[in-house]
């Protein structure tokens, strides 16, 4: 059975320690893993440089019995984002992405800690 995809933005650094099967040090992968079966959803990962204006798929990082793969998918509807850009050109790629792309990103604006909404 094919379960849909919920994307993961990710940068550079954590993108290649997956590829190597490094540890991440700042994230708990596994957690998007557990909840993904829980909620019959596979957490594709993928960074901002992935995504090309026009098209309606990502390279995606999967997870594999052997390591992460990539693979070839369409853009997920619902994408959380890991990541922190400030630079205008980032910025613009992102809105770029979600207006044509009808993306819904979760965490848009990474700039604060989750305590500053909890409060």
């Amino acid at each position: 059975m094919n379960h849909p995809y919920i994307g993961i933005l990710i940068n550079h650094s954590q993108y290649i320690r997956m590829i190597n099967k490094r540890p991440l040090y700042h994230e708990r992968i596994s957690f998007y893993e557990m909840d993904g079966k829980r909620y019959e959803l596979v957490p594709c990962y993928f960074r901002l440089r992935d995504i090309k204006p026009g098209k309606q798929h990502v390279y995606a990082l999967i997870k594999r019995k052997t390591g992460y793969m990539k693979k070839r998918i369409a853009i997920p509807g619902v994408v959380h984002n890991r990541t922190l850009y400030t630079d205008k050109a980032s910025i613009r790629l992102m809105e770029h992405f979600v207006k044509k792309n009808h993306v819904y990103v979760f965490n848009r604006h990474n700039r604060y800690g989750k305590k500053a909404y909890l409060q």
